[in-house]
């Protein structure tokens, strides 16, 4: 056997059960149990918080339910969308997601699991207010407060183009929710085209996705852990598939 020392692994994954409550098979010793981190992400639609970075403790003479762990509330995000002409847009999808001024002020570790957290949606009411509950921070990791961007997707029925309010902020916010100003679509601009494949025939049932290429390179000198080659990734504007005669038909932020 050589001299080198060997690293490994350990870890398990586990759903809790309508008491809240989840059975880890760990190694067991003191030893080996104080090296172990915990990392729990409750539900989108929960006001609680994520765990990260959590240290186990001593589990010595413990039954194997008395590890209680008190979870942090989550921020409630609140507003209203509107459409172009100032009126509520109901049944409209608002998607929260981490701004990229979030993630990339976090090392590797927690830059992974903050990208993990499934996204939170919620449907606009009638009257155009949404709520969505979004993570303040990461637990365990200083200043590393919550930026957001709002990815407003209206009902096809509605004939409004996609649109995304960038970088909601938590710093210094109030606890337990945050307001968010009136957001409100861009008139919509209908665009069309053809497409067809290499014989002129038209092709139905092509997806063409039209994407927002940002060249605003900025963030990448104000955070501390953006990529060598600083991607910003392209923005989804609009998407749709070809009819049978080949017509595909967006519509667009004026």
């Amino acid at each position: 056997m050589s001299n080198q020392l060997t690293t490994f692994v350990v870890s398990d994954q586990r759903v809790t059960n309508d008491r809240g409550m989840a059975a880890l098979h760990l190694l067991n010793g003191d030893a080996i149990a104080s090296v172990y981190k915990l990392a729990i992400t409750p539900p989108t639609s929960s006001p609680l918080g994520v765990v990260f970075d959590q240290k186990v403790p001593s589990l010595a003479g413990l039954p194997a339910y008395a590890l209680p762990i008190r979870l942090a509330a989550r921020v409630a995000l609140r507003g209203t969308v509107l459409d172009p002409d100032d009126k509520p847009l109901g049944n409209a999808v608002v998607t929260a997601r981490p701004s990229l001024r979030f993630l990339w002020t976090l090392d590797a570790a927690p830059q992974a699991f903050v990208a993990a957290i499934p996204a939170p949606t919620a449907i606009t009411e009638p009257d155009g207010t949404y709520v969505v509950w979004v993570d303040p921070n990461v637990p365990n990791v200083p200043e590393s407060w919550g930026f957001y961007d709002l990815l407003i997707e209206p009902a096809t029925s509605a004939r409004m183009p996609t649109h995304v309010m960038p970088e909601v902020s938590l710093r210094g916010g109030p606890p337990d929710a945050v307001t968010v100003p009136d957001i409100r679509l861009p008139s919509p601009a209908f665009v069309h085209g053809r497409i067809t494949g290499p014989n002129g025939k038209s092709v139905e049932g092509a997806e063409l996705k039209l994407y927002l290429v940002s060249t605003q390179l900025t963030l990448c000198s104000e955070v501390a852990h953006a990529p060598p080659s600083c991607p910003i990734p392209a923005q989804l504007q609009a998407r749709n598939t070809s009819d049978g005669e080949g017509t595909v038909r967006l519509i667009l932020p004026r």
